[in-house]
């Protein structure tokens, strides 16, 4: 799954690390909506 992209949960633990979690719907919209198989909520910078 790395080699295309971030996942969800991935993205999230980030943003709450920096502090950032004011974020996460803004960074939802901007990088979200791939899927790879199974997998959905791909984030891909």
């Amino acid at each position: 799954m790395d080699a295309f992209g971030f996942t969800q949960e991935k993205v999230l633990n980030a943003l709450s690390e920096f502090g950032l979690s004011h974020l996460n719907e803004k960074v939802k919209y901007w990088y979200d909506g791939f899927t790879s198989g199974s997998r959905i909520d791909i984030y891909n910078p």
